[in-house]
């Protein structure tokens, strides 16, 4: 009878250790021993390595036709524990192969994407077949690439995909250890409030400046809080300093290009400057959370 993939692993990887001709012969085949183990608890890899018809590689999440250079998370930085569903993250830990975990759970609980619902990741999103989602969906992605515009604004309603999306990118940029600071925008305009307060430890000056230092700012539902010519003028200066610094800023609203041009025809500037900003109109989408998940 034939052996399986899965029954050849179990063989290759428990096998006695020969003796080679090379240290770096010896090297290599640990290497590859380590590998097949790994894939060996893997079904779904195997399957993948068996298909591209290469030595078992491990691809990257990311970059599929090229090695991962963490084969555990697949350089997904976060690995997903209990699961409600295949290809769902509930919950999420620092991939302790290739990261930090002490370092990298510091940055999660400082970034404010540990807070209210389950971490979201950009691997664990699904887009659906509404084009204006796969397209918010891939502008998310590239983001993430080298020479990238530093700024991406993602509009539509209320069940998008917008809010998981923002998280996305914040835990993928976690994962390569930039410092990310998500936060809602009415809680961003109550703390910058609360700085007026004489009793308030840290001056208004002091928040905007800790916001323009950090490498990502997510500001989630631009459009829900309820706005002051104070707190437009307060939000201007602060999109204002990140817009000259070409820091990374991801905005997500229900409002259209009019409505923000009305909220603010400085802010609507911003992110209609085609050399810094992509502005993703998702209007139209499907409420993303009552579809049903493609595994």
């Amino acid at each position: 009878m034939a052996e399986s993939l899965g029954e050849v692993l179990q063989r290759l990887t428990n096998s006695p250790v020969p003796t080679f001709e090379s240290e770096a012969v010896a090297e290599e085949h640990r290497a590859q021993r380590t590998r097949l183990r790994r894939l060996s608890k893997d079904e779904r890899l195997i399957g993948e390595a068996a298909m591209a018809g290469i030595a078992l590689m491990v691809p990257s999440y990311h970059r599929p036709h090229t090695e991962a250079a963490c084969h555990r998370c697949r350089d997904v930085k976060w690995l997903s524990v209990n699961p409600t569903q295949p290809g769902y993250v509930n919950d999420l830990i620092p991939c302790p192969d290739c990261q930090g975990e002490e370092i990298t759970n510091k940055r999660l609980a400082a970034s404010g994407l540990g807070e209210g619902i389950a971490l979201r990741t950009l691997e664990s999103f699904r887009p659906n077949e509404h084009p204006k989602v796969r397209v918010a969906y891939d502008a998310a992605r590239a983001l993430l690439q080298p020479g990238a515009k530093p700024w991406l604004v993602l509009s539509g309603l209320t069940g998008c995909g917008k809010t998981h999306l923002c998280r996305g990118i914040g835990m993928a940029l976690l994962g390569s250890r930039w410092s990310v600071r998500y936060m809602k925008m009415p809680d961003l305009i109550d703390l910058m409030r609360t700085t007026q307060a004489e009793d308030s430890q840290v001056s208004l000056d002091e928040l905007v400046n800790g916001l323009v230092a950090v490498q990502c700012l997510i500001l989630d539902d631009l459009g829900v809080e309820r706005h002051t010519p104070w707190s437009v003028a307060e939000l201007e200066r602060l999109l204002d300093r990140r817009h000259e610094a070409r820091g990374m800023t991801v905005i997500s609203t229900n409002l259209s290009q009019a409505e923000i041009g009305r909220l603010s025809g400085r802010l609507l500037s911003r992110m209609l400057d085609r050399e810094v900003c992509v502005f993703a109109d998702m209007k139209g989408a499907p409420d993303y959370r009552r579809l049903p998940r493609v595994v």
